[in-house]
């Protein structure tokens, strides 16, 4: 007999077994406990696995992480080849749908880091760059309690973004929205870029967000005026 092969009469205790599938001692007693995994014990009454336990815990391991459901798991185990394969394949479209969804949160991810040091960029300059902007179109808020407007507002497609247009008392009047990827037809629209009619000249600006009269816009128009620029309407952007 071929000494390498498992003795079918051999016995590994608990931690020994955890140890083998880097599991926590604690999650065996869990599936003892709940019907998954049947345990010997030995003369001292400490739980011993033998080869059947040893296949039966690499089974569940396996499920679990696939991350199903402990009554999946519990259900696999009467199961023939063909409701097991409906298993695996419900797994696979729900593993694929997870896929998808990190897909997208990193295109997320990197496109607000192109935001970012698109920032960088502009403050390194510390002037103004003059250039099309990189905002386009900024459109209101709308009723958050709706679903279709929250997914479609909230879902990380769009940025937070401001208008600020000049009054007649030598001041600003604000209006805050959103910043969609491409510019759309909107009714709501509050502001939009047309190359034809209009020059821009980009530089850094802040706003503290809870109390937006503190902001830098004093010290851009100096700048501008300093600069011979003339201050229209100006557009804020800002990533959160």
């Amino acid at each position: 007999m071929d000494q390498n092969l498992w003795n079918k009469s051999q016995r590994l205790s608990i931690g020994n077994i955890a140890k083998l599938f880097n599991l926590n001692s604690s999650t065996l007693r869990f599936w003892e406990k709940k019907n998954l995994l049947n345990t010997l014990r030995n003369d001292n009454n400490y739980r011993d696995y033998d080869y059947q336990s040893l296949l039966d815990i690499s089974d569940l391991v396996m499920m679990k992480n696939m991350g199903m459901t402990l009554e999946d798991m519990r259900k696999s185990t009467n199961m023939n080849l063909s409701k097991l394969n409906e298993l695996y394949e419900s797994r696979i479209h729900a593993l694929e749908e997870q896929v998808h969804g990190l897909q997208e949160t990193l295109s997320k991810i990197n496109e607000t880091q192109n935001l970012i040091a698109e920032f960088n960029k502009i403050c390194l300059c510390k002037e103004v760059i003059v250039s099309e902007p990189n905002v386009l179109q900024i459109i209101t808020h709308k009723s958050i309690n709706d679903p279709t407007v929250w997914r479609k507002y909230f879902s990380g497609q769009y940025q937070y973004g401001a208008a600020l247009f000049p009054n007649n008392k030598n001041s600003y009047d604000e209006f805050w929205g959103w910043i969609p990827r491409v510019p759309e037809p909107e009714e709501q629209s509050i502001w939009e870029y047309a190359p034809s009619s209009k020059t821009f000249a980009q530089c850094a600006m802040w706003v503290n967000v809870t109390d937006r009269d503190k902001n830098n816009i004093d010290e851009i128009r100096t700048f501008f005026r300093t600069h011979n620029y003339k201050t229209g309407i100006i557009v804020a952007r800002y990533i959160c």
